[in-house]
């Protein structure tokens, strides 16, 4: 009787090989930073007034309180052509006023129309042939939020406020619109025999003030007060412009 063979043992099989571990992505180089471009220089003038109030001038109107602040005698003005001038301008404060408008909702609105004049000195260090500007100042300021009176108030009620509160000792902040005129000369070919001799002199101061004049600046400053609600005592400002 014939006998079977046993059947062959089965291979085991063949393990897997492990996954290949994926190379860690190289870290990028950081882009190299750009050079900060410095910003042009910038124009600015310097100015400190102190302004008197004229209390017999309040109106009452629709709107709130308007009253006239003059622009007094002291004064000190400095315009730098240039950021960083070490030889600017003097000035000084001619004339100036604005009728002032305090709104029943706390805000108060300033429309001051000025004169300005510089001396700028010449080689010899003496004082050139003054030079006048016309300068208009325009902007606002919030007294509800300056004063924290607007805290779910009425606009009566914060006007009233207003009106109750002591302001002594206290400054306000400022941010205005400040614009330019200036007399370039005569206009060429023009007779200007019947024009004194020191306005024709002025005219060629203009080209040192030419940047003022064909832009508008920005100002910041504040308002120092007296009493209140309007006698403003002193004011501050730093007006910027473009080169």
């Amino acid at each position: 009787m014939s006998t079977r063979k046993a059947p062959k043992a089965r291979k085991a099989p063949k393990a897997s090989k492990a996954p290949r571990a994926r190379k860690a992505p190289r870290a990028r180089k950081a882009p190299k930073a750009r050079e900060a471009k410095r910003p042009p220089r910038r124009v600015y003038i310097t100015l400190m007034c102190t302004l008197a109030a004229e209390p017999n001038t309040v109106i009452e109107t629709d709107d709130g309180l308007r009253f006239r602040i003059r622009y007094g005698e002291s004064s000190e003005v400095w315009y730098y052509a240039k950021e960083n001038d070490p030889k600017p301008i003097p000035g000084t404060v001619l004339s100036g006023a604005d009728w002032t408008l305090l709104r029943s909702d706390g805000v108060m609105i300033f429309e001051s129309r000025i004169t300005l004049q510089f001396s700028r000195p010449d080689k010899d260090g003496e004082s050139t042939v003054p030079y006048l500007l016309d300068c208009t100042l325009s902007g606002m300021t919030d007294l509800a939020e300056v004063m924290k009176l607007d805290s779910g108030r009425t606009d009566e009620e914060i006007f009233d406020s207003l009106m109750r509160s002591k302001y002594s000792g206290q400054h306000w902040p400022l941010s205005l619109k400040v614009r330019f005129e200036g007399s370039a000369g005569p206009p060429p070919r023009e007779d200007t025999s019947w024009l004194p001799e020191n306005l024709l002199r002025a005219g060629t101061e203009f080209p040192f003030y030419r940047q003022l004049v064909r832009q508008e600046l920005s100002a910041y400053g504040e308002v120092e007060v007296e009493e209140a609600p309007y006698f403003p005592a002193k004011i501050t400002l730093t007006m910027w412009g473009r080169p």
